[in-house]
C-alpha cells in the first residue's frame, strides 16, 4: 500500500516541524511527504529545507487552502494520500492502522478513512467519531479532512476554493458521498 502525505501550510512554520517530524517517523513510511504551500510570508521554505531530500516543497501563489490542495494533489504519487493540516500531528502507527483499517474494508466505493480526533490543547479529550452514514452524514460533518483519502477519487471530484473561507471538508466529502463513495471510521485514532 503506497500512501503520499500532504500538508498544506501557510504561514505555520512554528508548527510545521511536528507535523512533518510525526509523519517521518511512522511505523509504515509514507510514499512521499509533501509540504504545499498557500504563499506563505514566515520562514515555511526555510524550516522545509532542514528536511532535505524527505520532504517535497510545493510553493503556490496565496489562493486559500482548498485552491493550494487541488493544485498539490496532482502532484500526489500514492494511490492513497494523508492530509494533515500543518499544525497538527500523528501518532507512530497511524499510517500503518490506516493502511490496515483499508486493506481490511473489501470495498470497492471505499474512498477515505477517518480518525477520531482530540480538540486542540485538550489532549486528555478523544471525540469519537460515528462511523459512516450518509444519513447522518446529512445532519451534519462529523469527517475530519485530516483523512487518509483516495488519490483518484479526491483528483475526480476536487477540493471546491469556493469554500476556501470555510465549510470545505464537509463540502468534500458530502459530494464524494452523494457520488457513492463512503468513508470508513479508523478504531482507536
Amino acid at each position: 500500500m503506497n500512501i503520499s502525505v500532504l500538508i498544506p501550510t501557510y504561514n505555520n512554520s512554528h508548527f510545521l516541524p511536528c507535523a512533518v517530524e510525526s509523519v517521518l517517523s511512522q511505523t509504515l513510511r509514507p510514499l512521499e511527504v509533501i509540504v504545499a504551500d498557500d504563499g506563505s510570508t514566515d520562514d515555511t521554505a526555510e524550516v522545509v529545507a532542514q528536511y532535505g531530500k524527505d520532504v517535497r516543497y510545493l510553493r503556490f501563489p496565496h489562493g486559500g487552502v482548498y485552491t493550494v490542495r487541488r493544485a498539490a494533489l496532482q502532484e500526489v504519487r500514492g494511490d492513497w494520500f494523508f492530509n494533515l493540516d500543518a499544525d497538527n500531528f500523528v501518532e507512530p502507527d497511524f499510517l500503518e492502522r490506516a493502511a490496515a483499517c483499508i486493506a481490511e474494508t473489501a470495498s470497492a466505493t471505499l474512498a477515505f478513512i477517518y480518525p477520531d480526533r482530540i480538540t486542540f490543547g485538550d489532549y486528555e479529550r478523544l471525540q469519537p467519531a460515528p462511523e459512516f452514514s450518509m444519513e447522518r452524514f446529512k445532519l451534519g460533518n462529523y469527517v475530519d479532512m485530516n483523512s487518509v483519502i483516495r488519490t483518484d477519487v479526491a483528483r475526480s471530484f476536487g477540493f471546491d476554493p469556493a469554500f476556501n473561507s470555510g465549510w470545505g471538508d464537509y463540502d468534500f466529502f458530502l459530494t464524494l458521498a452523494k457520488n457513492g463513495w463512503t468513508g470508513r471510521r479508523m478504531q482507536d485514532t
